[in-house]
């Protein structure tokens, strides 16, 4: 496993060889949900379901799913879902398998950062959200 201070500036370097003007720290992206904690959970597991998604963790707690999706074995997607009383917060991250096993993922992202992933996720549980019941924002 590298030094922290090696991983960032591998971090660093990759960041502007990707045309990177600098970078910031990952925040996960918000949209605002107006429906029911139950309509928001089923929601939520449906997705996961229909994507394959495997859900790590204890799946619900304190509003919080987690799920690996696309796991090849030396990367994957990691994907949280923190689920509040009018929003959600909506993370994909990236992440890869060292030589040691751990996974291991960035917490920085591009000034121009997309949140295309996201984004996507953040849509199909609002379509999911109108079936169950609830309304979006």
């Amino acid at each position: 496993m590298c030094p922290p201070t090696l991983t960032r500036l591998l971090l660093a370097l990759t960041l502007v060889f990707a045309g990177c003007a600098g970078y910031q720290r990952y925040e996960p992206l918000t949209v605002p949900v107006a429906a029911e904690a139950r309509v928001r959970t089923a929601a939520i597991r449906e997705l996961a379901t229909l994507e394959g998604w495997h859900l790590v963790g204890t799946p619900g707690r304190r509003g919080r799913i987690e799920a690996i999706s696309s796991d090849s074995g030396t990367r994957r997607e990691f994907i949280r879902i923190d689920s509040s009383r009018d929003s959600l917060r909506i993370t994909v991250r990236t992440e890869l398998r060292d030589g040691d096993g751990d996974w291991l993922g960035s917490d920085i992202v591009c000034p121009s950062y997309s949140y295309a992933r996201e984004t996507e996720v953040a849509e199909r549980l609002a379509r999911l959200v109108r079936v169950h019941g609830g309304e979006e924002r």
